[in-house]
């Protein structure tokens, strides 16, 4: 499983990549990108750019927002279980109470 970075509504290739290890065998879970200094640059103006975009909306609507986010993540609960468990070394059930209290 390879994983890119996600800068200003896009995924990127990185400067590099590093493996992601299953604490308790060793085994290589994940190949993740790594940014340098000109991909953080990038991402602090998209992240800026994000503010203020969402500084215009009324708090109705970013309470929207947020609670569409949490309802995504809430659906994707076991799949995002299933990845803290495996690169924590965590029991399945903590990791989900884990993403259940993220999400509240």
């Amino acid at each position: 499983m390879e994983h890119r970075l996600f800068v200003g509504g896009k995924l990127r290739e990185g400067a590099g990549t590093e493996e992601v290890r299953v604490p308790y065998d060793g085994a290589i879970f994940a190949r993740v990108h790594t940014g340098d200094a000109a991909l953080l640059d990038e991402a602090v103006a998209a992240a800026r750019r994000g503010f203020q975009a969402m500084r215009g909306l009324t708090r109705a609507r970013r309470a929207e927002i947020l609670f569409e986010v949490r309802r995504r993540l809430l659906e994707e609960a076991d799949s995002f279980a299933g990845v803290i468990a495996s690169e924590c070394g965590k029991p399945l059930r903590e990791a989900r109470l884990e993403v259940t209290r993220g999400a509240a």
